[in-house]
């Protein structure tokens, strides 16, 4: 093993020891004698470690910055696996709402599918998103009802009840709030551009 690699391995031993007090350099708990030390810096506060250890480490300042790369490695695996928590919990959501996107107890459906209580869950959802669940759900559901208002042949009744919007005139309301015209009218304008090409 080289030197930088035994500085390396120190350096996570230290880090994995470490109670995390930090303490004027050279200053060590008790139990590590045979260690040579050498120079500036400062180091956590040491329990349990090996006092059989006899290399030297030459640069305080070295395992400092060994130190800090290994603990901003640590933060960047937590993030990335926090953010795929994440990312796997909305993909569970996404689903879920796809699922149920007709049911009238949507929030509940999508709740238990990701094995949280309503409150917990509406509230971890605006946290993650910062958007209420049923204004994401109220921007999925017309998003889907557009696309099979323009690639499907269902009848506009029938393209609100799969969206969750069974009153035809409530579907209509809320649709034409959202985009500026009512199904109707955006079927008609489909017609008419597709019948003069």
């Amino acid at each position: 093993m080289t030197g930088d690699d035994r500085e390396y391995v120190w350096a996570v031993w230290i880090r994995d020891k470490a109670v995390g007090e930090e303490v004027q350099p050279l200053q060590l708990a008790a139990g590590t004698e045979g260690m040579n030390l050498v120079g500036q810096g400062s180091f956590p506060v040491l329990s349990g470690l090996d006092p059989t250890a006899s290399f030297e480490i030459r640069d305080a300042g070295r395992i400092e910055k060994i130190l800090y790369h290994i603990r901003r490695d640590d933060e960047e695996a937590d993030a990335v696996r926090h953010v795929s928590e994440a990312e796997q919990l909305m993909t569970k959501i996404r689903a879920a709402v796809e699922d149920n996107l007709a049911a009238h107890d949507i929030t509940l459906r999508t709740a238990r599918a990701v094995s949280f209580s309503v409150s917990h869950f509406q509230a971890l959802f605006k946290d993650m998103t910062g958007e209420a669940f049923m204004s994401y759900v109220r921007k999925y559901r017309l998003s889907r009802a557009r696309l099979l208002i323009r690639m499907s042949s269902s009848t506009l009744s029938e393209i609100g009840e799969k969206v969750g919007y069974p009153n035809p005139s409530y579907f209509s309301t809320v649709y034409k709030q959202h985009f500026g015209l009512t199904p109707r009218e955006e079927r008609e304008n489909l017609y008419r551009l597709t019948s003069r090409g």
